[in-house]
């Protein structure tokens, strides 16, 4: 059924129902027009068995824990590759020192 349109239920002991399709809204709407029929006891939470044993789930990091975890992954990684760098940089420099000063002792 349309909005605006007229409904007529086919079944006879249901045609004294105020209305043809109520949507998502209408549990909502009911137990705030009867309070009285909410339940009294709050619901059970749900926890998996297998064999009577209690299934536990791992604490699986969010999107943004994890985008976050990856970041500091690259980072840490350009870090060493940096250090590495400049290490290689520091012995090149000082082989060429060492270089430069046994060809000064040697002479021409």
């Amino acid at each position: 059924p349309n909005c605006k349109d007229i409904y007529h239920i086919r079944v006879r002991h249901a045609s004294t129902i105020d209305g043809a399709y109520y949507g998502r809204s209408f549990p909502h709407c009911f137990l705030l027009r009867y309070p009285h029929l909410q339940p009294k006891s709050q619901p059970v939470q749900f926890t998996p068995t297998l064999f009577g044993f209690d299934v536990k789930y791992p604490e699986l990091p969010t999107a943004d824990e994890y985008a976050q975890a990856e970041a500091e992954k690259a980072e840490r990684e350009r870090r060493a590759k940096e250090e590495k760098e400049q290490a290689e940089h520091e012995k090149r420099e000082e082989e060429a020192r060492v270089e430069a000063e046994k060809a000064l002792e040697h002479g021409p």
